[in-house]
């Protein structure tokens, strides 16, 4: 498993770059969506790819930390969910050149 990170991803898409758009429950209104470079240099590799979407998720938490969240359970907060709270499972398209990642919560 440890060699999968090094594997190129995304070139069957034919796309220079994904938007990557992030929906979070109780953060309705919440409109992220960034732009991912996949070819800069080649292919990007998985592990590249999981970072620049670690990054993204790093980046929204910091934003909404602390925001009002019409779901409680779903608050991202210093006594709720957190970044390190996240697990990258997978990354899905949802659309032409725009992707989601499924992540999980561990709250241990």
């Amino acid at each position: 498993m440890a060699g999968r990170r090094s594997d190129t991803v995304l070139a069957h898409t034919g796309l220079s770059r994904i938007t990557f758009r992030i929906k979070w429950p109780g953060y309705e209104s919440a409109n992220w969506a960034r732009s991912i470079e996949i070819t800069t240099g080649g292919q990007i590799t998985r592990a590249a790819l999981a970072q620049a979407v670690a990054q993204n998720f790093a980046r929204f938490i910091e934003m909404y930390r602390g925001a009002k969240s019409s779901s409680a359970q779903w608050s991202i907060a210093p006594n709720n969910i957190r970044y390190e709270h996240l697990y990258l499972v997978s990354l899905f398209n949802v659309f032409e050149d725009s992707w989601q990642a499924e992540v999980v919560i561990d709250l241990r």
